[in-house]
Formats: structure tokens, sequence, C-alpha cells
């Protein structure tokens, strides 16, 4: 057979001018012919030699005339598609002057796999005209050419790889005999295995599956099954589900056109919550079976796991409010298996008794919060919660640890444990600690007894119900009353988590006769578990609150007339009507005595000692001479309250000391007398009592108790005023009678009881002495230094002459003794004088100052 190449290009150019899928076979003299057979033959091809035909022109109905000497066989398969039925549609056409006298056109489906016939159609009476083809191809037939075949696939299509499609024109009615034949490029059949697991949840309580399964290779498999495996157990089949009644997929339809049964590939699987563990990595299979146990002739997809590959458990217990036996708790929980555990539980759970106390369901709130921090966990929006559990008393243990358990189960009943289920613990908590607090709003005393206004809270209180008041004297119960608790949301909002805080409040009366406050009130604020506030209780205390005193708010004197302000409260004074201001001498003996008439009112003392009998109405002045001077003396003024007219009986008195100096003036700071120190306070000019001024500790009676070794340094001074002359030549330590300010403080520290010195020290060399002795260096410089009582100052400059001295006084009126000469110009017995410290200091021209004090300025 010789080839035409010319001829070729030709008519190749024409066809490809026709269609981009057009194929050229071009056979010189020749046809291709297709045998019949059944399907599943073998299909046998034969090349038929045709070498009389001539080039003639000829005239038909469709084409006035044709070129017959147009030996080529001209094809296109246009389309193909295999729809989800299964059917292989294909179009085309088909044109060749071989065609004519062959009148019969087939189309046969051909597998080139198995060489065998598949099927094959008669289109003759079919045929489709193809005015595109004629125009490209004036042969036989051209105008006629085109043809539509569907091809049933059916099962066949789980075993194909490919059909190759035959145009055949022949003689024979049956589609064999003498023909010739277009063998199409073979379409490749999609044996792609698709699926989707759209949907994984708990519904209507069961795990329900939905999604789709789309493969040619299913075409002979009847039985749809989902599966569901145990990945975790080793692979285990959990559940099975036979697909009944398939989905509608119109979608999967449009995306995968060439698989048959798209349209109804979907499935909703239902499975019972037994026996699935989400906790577990749960998989789930498609089936396609041809056997209806599902077990074997399958073609499986397996799809990702829905549980277990990235489990993510995480919550917060944000609040928690205990009020009585009900406890309000709100926070979040967010899980993967959120979705398959639909039932939401919260267990309050006691870690110290190692039991659940109690089980609410939990109220969904929406977290966005939540959600943006777990944006890949379905429901996290819904991750939120809030439950309230109706507790009993015993359930509440003061001290007990407890926990909050947020459980996700797909159980409905009971705590959820019965089955599949997810915990998040919260972190420990007291919700019992053994907190208490309580506070007195007001605390007035009347004629009837103490009226209270307040609120008490105790986590004990939950087996300690019974609320008391109870009023001791001098330790010594005079009466208690039992409190109805009512509402204090204040009180709520500043302790939510202390147990029935919310209805802490009381305001009621404690009845007593006033009379019975002798001493000092204590007021014991109770929880009892007896209804007659004893047995087991929880106190909490109040006070003291004094039942009788006082203040002097100004002392004037003025030779021997005194005038005198204050104010003075007494429990005892509903039955003393008459009231004295009353002044005695250092000896105790009355000089003065006024009769008060004027009561002032005291709105300050109303607010600020309540607690005392008509402390609104506790003021009094009054102004009167003494018999006597009391310049230089310590002595006492007294407000009385009295029964007697002229005040000698039935009195309750409140009383403080003064101290006047040799010019009548009132003293404060450090005053002696014989062997005692006293201290009287700057402010109120009054002898300080059981207090602490400078470290030194002054007792009820006014007298200095500690410190005594300063006081016996300064003592030295006191002992030897007016008995030394000064002078820097003799003995320096006062021996002879002479002594200056250094050998004078060797000396003073020595008797106090200082270690024994090696010599008598000067200003420049003392300072090592002192620290042997337990001074340290407090301060240096020329500033304004307030020194307090025991300070040894040394002043000190180049050039210049020293000086040293003790502080006798304290902070609040320093003076100092030292040994010297400034002061009196070296008269002789003047050496040893007493000064104010800061007038001394800036009357020696601000000298600088190395301050030394005692570690313990309360060494005795």
């Amino acid at each position: 057979m010789i080839i035409n190449f010319n001829r070729a290009k030709r008519i190749a150019a024409g066809c490809l001018a026709m269609s981009s899928c057009a194929f050229l076979l071009w056979v010189n003299q020749a046809t291709i012919q297709a045998d019949q057979t059944s399907a599943g033959q073998s299909l046998n091809v034969q090349v038929v030699s045709n070498q009389n035909a001539k080039a003639i022109t000829t005239s038909n109905p469709d084409q006035p005339s044709v070129n017959t000497q147009d030996q080529g066989n001209y094809a296109c398969l246009d389309q193909e598609q295999v729809d989800d039925n299964g059917n292989l549609t294909v179009t085309g056409w088909h044109a060749t002057n071989a065609s004519r006298g062959r009148q019969y056109h087939y189309l046969i489906a051909y597998n080139p796999t198995s060489h065998q016939e598949i099927s094959r159609q008669d289109v003759t009476a079919n045929e489709v005209a193809r005015p595109d083809v004629a125009q490209v191809h004036n042969i036989y037939g051209a105008a006629r050419s085109g043809f539509r075949a569907s091809f049933k696939l059916g099962e066949q299509l789980a075993n194909l790889k490919q059909v190759q499609v035959i145009s055949r024109y022949t003689n024979d009615s049956a589609g064999n005999g003498d023909s010739v034949d277009y063998w199409f490029a073979p379409v490749t059949i999609d044996q792609n295995n698709n699926a989707n697991l759209d949907g994984a949840t708990v519904k209507d309580n069961q795990l329900e599956l939905t999604g789709w399964h789309a493969t040619n290779l299913a075409a002979n498999k009847p039985y749809h099954y989902i599966i569901v495996i145990d990945r975790t157990a080793g692979g285990q089949e959990v559940g099975r589900y036979l697909v009944k009644t398939p989905v509608n997929r119109p979608d999967v339809s449009r995306a995968y056109p060439d698989i048959e049964g798209t349209a109804n590939c979907g499935f909703t699987a239902r499975f019972a919550l037994t026996g699935l563990n989400f906790n577990h990595q749960l998989q789930a299979v498609s089936r396609y079976s041809g056997a209806s146990d599902g077990n074997s002739d399958y073609v499986d997809y397996w799809f990702r796991p829905f549980t277990g590959e990235e489990n993510i458990n995480q919550g917060c217990l944000d609040s928690y409010h205990l009020t009585g036996t009900k406890l309000r708790v709100s926070g979040w929980h967010v899980n993967n298996l959120a979705e398959f555990e639909p039932q939401q539980f919260l267990i309050l759970y006691d870690n110290t008794a190692r039991r659940q106390v109690a089980v609410s369901q939990a109220t969904k709130v929406n977290r966005p919060d939540v959600a943006r921090v777990y944006p890949t966990v379905p429901k996290a929006v819904q991750s939120g919660f809030t439950g309230t559990f109706e507790l009993q008393a015993t359930d509440l243990i003061v001290g007990h640890s407890y926990s909050l358990v947020s459980r996700y189960s797909t159980s409905t009943t009971g705590n959820g444990g019965q089955g599949s289920y997810t915990d998040y613990w919260s972190r420990p908590f007291t919700l019992l600690n053994d907190q208490q607090a309580a506070w007195l709003d007001s605390v007035k005393m009347t004629n009837q007894g103490l009226q209270l206004a307040g609120w008490m809270i105790s986590n004990h209180s939950v087996v300690q119900p019974y609320a008391y008041a109870i009023v001791l004297n001098n330790g010594r119960e005079i009466a208690r009353t039992a409190l109805t608790l009512r509402d204090r949301p204040d009180v709520a909002g500043q302790y939510p988590n202390v147990y029935n805080s919310s209805k802490s409040g009381f305001s009621q009366l404690v009845a007593f006769d006033p009379q019975r406050a002798t001493g000092n009130l204590k007021i014991i604020l109770r929880f009892s578990n007896d209804r007659a506030g004893n047995g087991q209780f929880s106190d909490q205390s109040f006070g003291d609150y004094a039942s009788n005193t006082g203040y002097f708010d100004t002392v004037s004197v003025a030779g021997n007339r005194f005038t005198v302000t204050g104010w003075h409260a007494s429990d005892q004074s509903a039955a003393q009507p008459y009231q004295f201001v009353i002044v005695l001498n250092e000896h105790n003996q009355e000089v003065g005595r006024w009769k008060v008439t004027d009561k002032i009112n005291r709105p300050d003392l109303a607010v600020n000692h309540a607690y005392l009998l008509n402390s609104a109405s506790a003021g009094f002045t009054v102004s009167g001479a003494t018999t006597e001077s009391l310049a230089g003396q310590i002595f006492t003024i007294i407000h009385r309250f009295s029964s007697d007219p002229a005040g000698n009986s039935h009195y309750t008195d409140y009383a403080a000391k003064y101290s006047l100096d040799p010019d009548g003036q009132l003293t404060t700071g450090i005053v002696r007398r014989g062997n005692q120190i006293y201290h009287f306070d700057a402010r109120s000019h009054q002898m300080t009592k059981n207090a602490t001024i400078d470290g030194l500790y002054f007792d009820g009676a006014g007298h200095l108790v500690n410190g005594q070794f300063s006081s016996r340094v300064i003592n030295w001074f006191v002992s030897h005023e007016g008995k030394l002359t000064y002078s820097m030549q003799g003995s320096r330590d006062g021996r002879d009678g002479t002594a200056d300010c250094s050998g004078s403080m060797t000396a003073a520290l020595a008797a106090a009881g200082a270690s024994r010195p090696r010599f008598l020290y000067s200003t420049g060399n003392i300072d090592p002495y002192l620290v042997q002795n337990g001074y340290h260096l407090v301060y240096s410089g020329r500033g304004n230094f307030t020194p307090q009582y025991g300070d040894i100052i040394i002043w000190r400059e180049p050039n210049r002459i020293g000086h040293i001295m003790i502080i006798s006084g304290t902070s609040d009126n320093p003076k100092a003794f030292s040994t010297g000469y400034y002061l009196t110009g070296g008269k002789p017995g003047t050496a040893v004088q007493e000064a104010g410290y800061h007038w001394f200091w800036n009357f020696s021209g601000s000298r600088t100052q190395y301050v030394y004090r005692l570690y313990n300025q309360a060494r005795n």
C-alpha cells in the first residue's frame, strides 16, 4: 500500500479546520471491519482492501455532488460521558465514501483491556444532520453523518478501565458482514474513590454521621454500609449501619458527572451510643459491598478519624458564690467532643472527703471570647455555662477542698457517668475556709442597754446557725440576745464566697441596766449550734469599750485661777445627776471644787463615743480659784458624777494629772520627783500612762519602768547640780569639786554601769568608748535634729573646743545635761546645767552634732 503524503496533508488540514477533536485516519483503498459478537466475546477486526474504487462525481438529495475520489475515513467523537445511571452517552460523526452501499450504521462499545465487545447500537434510523461536516468533507453521506448513542454499562463499570467506541458502516443489518470502521480513542472510565464525611455529631441520643461516597467501583455492589472503627481499641468495629435510604446529592453529581450513582450517593447513618468511647480515636468507613452482610466483595473509603486526633480539653471556673445553701457557679469548658457528648453536667466534688457532693445540669452561655482563642474547636462559642447547686448544710464543711467538674456526656441520667464522657476539673478551692468577719456600724448606750447595728459572717455558721450578741463587763457576761440576721447586699459583694454573707446584718438592743457596766465592756458576736447560744460556737469580739472616760480639752492656770473645759461620760451617770470639778495638790489634798451647772452638747462624742451613756451632752466648762498656789507641783484634776448634791458619795470620777513648773506654767516632757521620773504629753499636758515614748515605758501610775541605764547617767548630773565648778585642770570628773564636760560624761557612764574607762576621755576620743558600751551613731551634721531621751551628743569641729552632753528630756521637749562654762561664765558651783537642747544648740552657733544612741533604749 502506497501513501500519497501530499494528499494526506491536504485532507488533514481540512479535517482540523472542521474540529479540534477530529481524528484523521487516511487509508488508501482500505476499510476496517468489526464482526458481530455478543457482549463479553472477542471482537475480530479485519482490514479489507478495495483497489477498484474510482473517482467519479455524483449527486444525492443532501449533497448535489460528492467527490467519490476522496478515499478518506473521517470521524470525530464530539462528546462522551458516563452519567450517574451508568450510561455511556456518545455524540459525534463519521463520514467516508466507503459508506456508500453500506446502509447500516452501528456504534459498538468495546473493552480494549479484555478485547471484548460490551454492546452495540444500530443508529441507522437516528442519523443526525451534520452540514458542518459536509462543508469540510464533500463525500458521500457527510451531511447526515452525525450520531448519538447511549450504552448501559451498569455493573460493568466496576471492572472497566476504558471503553473504546467504534463507528461502523455495513451492508449487514446485524452490523457484521462487509463494513468500514472507525476506532475512536479509548474513553477512560473514572475509577477514583471519592467521598466526604460532612458531619459527625450526636443527635437524639444517637451518633449521626452524614456525608457521601461516589465511585464507579461500586457499580456492581448494591449494599452500602457505614462502619465505625475504634482505632484506640486496636481497630475494633463498634458500629455498622446499612444505608437503606440514600440521600440525594445533586452537588456531587455536578462535581463528578462521570460516576454512576452520584445523584443518590449521600448518606445519614445513626448509631446507638452504647459502646462508643468518644475519648478514643473513632474512624468512619463507607463501604459498598456485593454481599448483603457487607463482609465480602466490597470497596471501602476510610474517612479521617472524627475523634481523638487533636483533643482540646480546657476550661475555667470563673466564679462561685454561696448564698445560704445555694451555690452558683459560672465558667467555660471547651472540648472537641462536645458535639458528640451533648449533655453537660456540673459536679461538685469534695476532694478532702473524696466524694461527690451534688450534681446540676449546666445552662449554656455563649462565649465568643473563648471561640476566638479556640477557633478550630466545634461549639467553642457555646462553651460557657452557669449552674446552681441546692446543697444541704452537711455538704458544706469548713476547711474542705472542693473542685467543680464540668462533664460532657452521652448519657442523660445521673451525673452522666453511665455514658461516654469527658471531664474538666477546676482548680481546687475551699468553699468554706475558716474565714469569718464582722463589723459594728454603731454601738449606742441607752437607758435600756446597748443598741447594736452591724453585720457578722462566718463559714462556721453553716453548722452553727444561731447568731447572738453577748456583752461582757470586765470579762464577765452581763447580757445576751439572739440576733435576727437580715439582708446586707454590700457585705455579700465584699465577701461573695463566705456562707450566707448576703443575710448578715442586724440592728437590735441588748437589754441590761447601764449601771451594771462598771468596767470595760466587750461585745461578742457569736454563731452557735445551740439555740441558747452555748454548745459549739465561733466568736468575734469587739472592744474594749470604756464605761467611764473623758478628756480635759483645755486647762488654763493663771496664779490660783483655773479654767477647765472638757467632757466626761459614764454609764453610771444615769443615777448620778450631780457634776463637779475638783483639784487636788501634789499631796492629794483638795484645794478647789466647783459645781458644773450647764451641760454642753457634743455632737462629736455622739458619733465617736456613742457607746457611753449620754455622751451627746457630756461637755462642760468651769472656772474657779484654788486655795493655794500649785506652782512646782504635780496636781490632779477630777470631773465627778455623784448622786450626792455635795458630790461626796456614790460618785464616778474621771481624773488626770498635770505639772506646773516653779513659774506656774504647765510642764511637758520629763519631770523628776524624788526617785521617780514622769512624762507629760506635749499636746494634752497630761501625765503619760501606759505608753511608750522614745523607747521608754511609763506604767499606769505614770512611772518610768525601764531605760534605767540612761536615767542613771542623767542622775549623776542631777546629783552634782550646784556642786561642781568648771575646770579642765583639776580632776575633771568632780572628785575635787571641779570637772569638764568629757570628764563628767566619762564618770557618769562609769557610775551608771558602763565598762571601766581606760582614762578620762575627751570629746575627741570618747567615741570608741560609747560604741563599746552599746551606743551607735545615728546622726552627724549641722541639721535641725530632734534627739531622744538618753542620746549622747558631741559637738565637734577642727580647731575648736568640743562639748558633750546627754539628753534628759524626751523628743517632744528635749533638754540636755552637761558640764560647761558657757551658760554661767564659770561661776563656782554652776558647772552642771540643764537647758533646752534646741535653744542651747542655736545659742552655741549651730555646731556640728554627732549623736550616739543606745541600741536598746529600754536598757536597765
